[in-house]
């Protein structure tokens, strides 16, 4: 059983860490099931979250991620999270700038 509270939580966490695509993943697991209070907050989020993620991604952008995965180095899963939100970045430009450089999940 998913606790939507929890997501809600690690998404806001997610965005302000810039992680913008985790957030994304968890907003949208933050169901009916949830008070409205915490759906309303999730909407908000969202709302802040989307214009970030729409068009396409700046190459710097993912440089940017890249560094903070480096500088992150002694936090693994921090790490991480920072090559996988590259990953998926990189997966939205034509070009597919930097894909090649991020391990597999």
């Amino acid at each position: 059983m998913r606790d939507e509270l929890f997501d809600y939580y690690r998404a806001v966490a997610c965005h302000d860490a810039r992680l913008y695509l985790c957030a994304e993943r968890l907003l949208a697991r933050v169901d009916d099931r949830a008070g409205p209070r915490i759906r309303g907050e999730a909407r908000k989020l969202l709302g802040r979250i989307e214009p970030a993620l729409r068009g396409e991604p700046a190459r710097t952008a993912i440089d940017w991620y890249y560094l903070r995965a480096e500088q992150s180095a002694k936090r693994p899963l921090l790490a991480a999270a920072y090559l996988t939100e590259a990953a998926g970045l990189a997966a939205r430009r034509a070009d597919r700038y930097r894909a090649l450089e991020t391990p597999p999940r």
